[in-house]
């Protein structure tokens, strides 16, 4: 009978635990949002940071996290697109355009009327407009930038970069910076790496309607010839090979302070500050070519157009895009937000110094344009380029070649 009355009473305390430890509170079940995004350390620190807070914020939306691997995830999304399991808050970047145009995305001009355009980089907002229609929004800005080893400046008497720079002075500099420091006569000290972008000497990979190629040009030989230089003919960065691999990746090259000067991203900025400890480093523009242009990319956030659970991802996105969202990421970009980028360049204590570039460059970014099989039209340029590095083509062949299988794509995609 005891064991009776006992069970009774452990199966009430069961229920009033259950039902919210008493009458009349209850507790409704968590929608459960899926959002994905490219997997990597720095990556699942910050978007775990960012979800912790919007879920402290918003105790009724659970949000499950799908981490994607950067090589494939276009690839990935697409297939749970196709699968009907897509995600229902996407990371979108340079691919945007192609999955837009296949309707993948949730149209959010009356989701964001609200939204105080004013506070955002406009430009940057546009470049998740498909059609006219804003089917993303941006969080932050990648950009290119020149890092370089002030020590190594100084040792050998180099004034350091700055904004009246020209590729002719980067090139002087890099000279006098590449060396053979163990006398064995082999260079491995060296002034440069990195991509010269086209729109340093006028050219894009497609011309300003994005509606054929732009590589059909003197402006983009030249820009093609002008890398090829510096590996071939000037001698200042590490010898491209035909599959493109160096046994030392330029970025570990320049941690390592055997690199005076690397083109890179905003990307890698928290990559530099956690990894180099012997030497001073900072940052600057591009030098000055033909023409002041950036090559730039950004972060943004799509949802599904086929969520079922649409407002909660809307949620999700506005918190993403909020203030405290972009405060969160600006660790690997430049907030879209304008006094949030504002803020974080001016809090800036530690390295890069000169991180007010950011904000200088925002006006001359030039982006590839969002436009279906951006990716694949990317991907025969960049093996083009590789072709005529290791000698197979000229600059010349490469970019008429490119142009051509280029031009085949966009007629098909019409």
């Amino acid at each position: 009978m005891k064991k009776a009355v006992f069970a009774l009473l452990l199966l009430g305390i069961t229920v009033s635990i259950l039902s919210g430890c008493g009458p009349g509170k209850s507790y409704p079940a968590r929608t459960e949002i899926t959002f994905t995004y490219g997997a990597g350390v720095q990556n699942n620190i910050l978007y775990s940071r960012l979800i912790k807070g919007f879920e402290e914020a918003n105790p009724d939306i659970k949000v499950k996290a799908i981490e994607i691997a950067p090589k494939f995830y276009y690839q990935k999304v697409q297939s749970l697109i196709a699968g009907n399991t897509a995600p229902d808050v996407m990371w979108m970047g340079q691919g945007f355009g192609e999955l837009a145009a296949k309707g993948a995305f949730m149209d959010l001009d009356a989701a964001l009327k609200d939204f105080d355009s004013g506070r955002y980089y406009e430009k940057v907002v546009d470049w998740y407009r498909y059609k006219g229609r804003l089917m993303g929004f941006p969080s932050g800005i990648d950009m290119e930038l020149l890092f370089y080893n002030k020590t190594l400046f100084d040792k050998y008497g180099i004034p350091y970069p700055n904004k009246n720079w020209t590729l002719e002075d980067m090139v002087a500099a890099a000279r006098k910076l590449t060396v053979d420091t163990n006398g064995d006569g082999i260079i491995d000290q060296f002034g440069f790496s990195g991509l010269v972008e086209l729109g340093l000497f006028g050219a894009g990979l497609l011309n300003s309607s994005a509606t054929a190629s732009g590589l059909d040009t003197a402006a983009a030989t030249e820009c093609l010839q002008f890398n090829i230089d510096l590996k071939k003919r000037y001698k200042v960065s590490p010898v491209w090979r035909a599959n493109g691999a160096e046994s030392i990746s330029e970025a570990d090259l320049f941690k390592t302070g055997k690199l005076a000067m690397h083109r890179n991203c905003t990307w890698s900025m928290d990559d530099f500050r956690q990894s180099i400890k012997g030497f001073d480093w900072d940052i600057c523009l591009m030098p000055y070519g033909r023409k002041k242009a950036y090559w730039a990319s950004s972060s943004g956030f799509a949802i599904a157009a086929g969520s079922s659970r649409k407002e909660a991802a809307i949620r999700f996105l506005k918190y993403i895009v909020s203030a405290s969202g972009q405060q969160v990421l600006s660790g690997i970009n430049l907030p879209v937000m304008k006094d949030v980028a504002e803020k974080v360049v001016g809090d800036n204590t530690g390295k890069p110094e000169n991180i007010k570039v950011l904000l200088d460059a925002v006006p001359y970014l030039e982006p590839y344009p969002r436009v279906p099989q951006i990716n694949r039209i990317v991907t025969i340029w960049v093996d083009k380029v590789e072709r005529a590095h290791a000698g197979m083509i000229t600059a010349r062949q490469a970019c008429l070649e490119a142009s051509e299988e280029i031009n085949e794509i966009i007629k098909k995609s019409d």
